[in-house]
């Protein structure tokens, strides 16, 4: 049976992002979405006041304000709404600070894809289904306990003993058959982070509907890599904690290896430039610090543009002709051309173009490579590099 369609609102400035969004759920077979867009916070807000739409993407930066302002200001006016909080590029600092607020995920761009957004809209749907449902009663309220598909437990502040457990927490933990109930809560952390866990349950420092990321392990001693939720409840006439955990450890370990990319990234010597190939005319999204050294060039000065502005008065014609028939027809390219630096200074680059296939047909990945050597006085941009410069790579991506 076809899922009901779900009311899709986009709050973002930048138009070219909404179409991406919008094609992106166009992919997605079995869900349909009524999708509509905000180019504002404050048509945003009024939007999210009125309630229409079954979950709200809201991009971090809008304009000159803050898209979690958005969400602290609902959620003060007591009104409950399904949120994911957009980027155009990861921050664990902001990760922390939108789950903070209360949306339901953090998504990047740039690592979007239909699949994943499809996920994260109905996942933030049915989460607000379930903290609305939570409050209703007891028995509503157990049998979306038992049927959720995110764990929860319920345990003793006291003793630390699990009280109750759903299906998907013995699943995730592998406790299926063994059961968690009656099993201690600190059993589930590593080591460390049990002393820390029971330190700050002690002292009373455990946040209370906050996100925090904490060390697990399963029954069979696999570490898991959690973002909890504590909620003070009564539960059978005493007082009991309910626990929402959500196993992030593909996305946790993901980041950490997009981190160390930016960090190689960023320390290598060659000079890498990001150009976006969705967006017309090829924009700049990207430059490593390398790239300012070799061409003089600060990132604010670059980004949004195209590359060829390091052609300066340079027309390398045959070279630009084979570029951009690379470009077309998603084949390889090499050649060496003569560029500008921003003080004027002409400089060998030799660029190196090939097809990538990090994303769908119409993006593009490019390489590119870059000399540091003073250029020759030698007019034709197609002239065979002079003898004693040497190369110091450069890569250029186009997505």
């Amino acid at each position: 049976m076809r899922a009901p369609r779900l009311r899709v609102l986009v709050v973002d400035d930048d138009e070219d992002d909404y179409i991406l969004i919008r094609d992106m759920l166009a992919e997605i077979e079995g869900t349909s979405y009524s999708l509509e867009w905000c180019a504002n916070s404050e048509s945003g807000l009024e939007q999210l006041r009125r309630g229409g739409h079954d979950v709200y993407l809201v991009d971090y930066l809008l304009g000159g304000r803050n898209g979690l302002d958005l969400i602290e200001t609902v959620s003060r006016e007591g009104l409950s709404r399904a949120f994911i909080i957009l980027t155009g590029r990861g921050n664990h600092a902001v990760d922390v600070a939108a789950l903070a607020a209360g949306a339901s995920d953090y998504l990047v761009k740039g690592r979007l894809d239909a699949e994943r957004l499809d996920r994260s809209i109905r996942y933030a749907v049915d989460h607000l289904h379930f903290i609305e449902t939570l409050s209703d009663s007891e028995r509503r309220h157990r049998l979306l306990f038992d049927q959720s598909p995110v764990p929860l437990l319920v345990f003793d502040p006291l003793n630390l003993l699990i009280l109750v457990a759903n299906e998907a927490g013995r699943q995730q933990y592998g406790w299926k058959e063994l059961g968690l109930v009656g099993q201690s809560l600190a059993t589930l952390f590593t080591p460390p982070e049990q002393a820390r866990f029971l330190s700050l349950l002690r002292d009373g420092q455990l946040e209370f509907g906050k996100a925090q990321l904490w060390g697990h392990r399963r029954a069979d001693g696999q570490r898991l890599k959690v973002e909890a939720i504590f909620h003070p409840l009564q539960f059978r006439g005493n007082e009991a904690m309910l626990v929402y955990l959500q196993d992030i450890t593909a996305r946790y370990e993901a980041e950490a290896r997009m981190h160390l990319l930016e960090r190689a990234v960023q320390s290598t010597g060659n000079g890498i430039v990001i150009a976006d190939a969705a967006a017309p005319d090829l924009p700049i999204t990207f430059v490593n610090r390398a790239f300012e050294r070799m061409t003089g060039y600060a990132a604010a000065e670059v980004l949004g543009h195209n590359c060829r502005f390091l052609n300066g008065t340079e027309k390398n014609e045959g070279e630009r002709a084979q570029i951009r028939h690379a470009l077309h027809e998603g084949g390889e390219f090499s050649g060496l051309l003569r560029n500008v630096r921003k003080n004027g200074e002409v400089f060998w680059n030799q660029l190196y173009i090939s097809r990538s296939a990090m994303r769908p047909a119409r993006y593009r990945t490019t390489s590119a490579c870059s000399t540091t050597s003073p250029a020759s006085a030698t007019p034709r941009p197609s002239s065979p590099m002079p003898p004693g410069t040497t190369a110091a790579p450069a890569w250029c991506a186009i997505r």
